[in-house]
């Protein structure tokens, strides 16, 4: 019986390429992100108050969606 050939693993460890957007639960406009980070394109805010959902784009809220009833 023949054994079976030893396989070699490399691990790879790397940074996306793609900025991770985060969301952030809050009453008030975040000015940064949770960690004290700048806000980046594509960031979400969920007022937590108002029950509405907005998108950080070039320096703005912009509203996305409400789950108003």
């Amino acid at each position: 019986m023949a054994s079976p050939r030893p396989s070699l693993v490399i691990a790879s460890l790397g940074v996306s390429p793609q900025p991770i957007n985060t969301t952030i639960f809050s009453t008030d406009e975040p000015q940064f992100r949770e960690n004290g980070g700048d806000l980046r394109n594509g960031d979400r805010w969920f007022n937590t108050e108002s029950q509405m959902e907005s998108i950080y784009y070039e320096g703005s809220w912009q509203i996305a969606q409400s789950i108003q009833p």
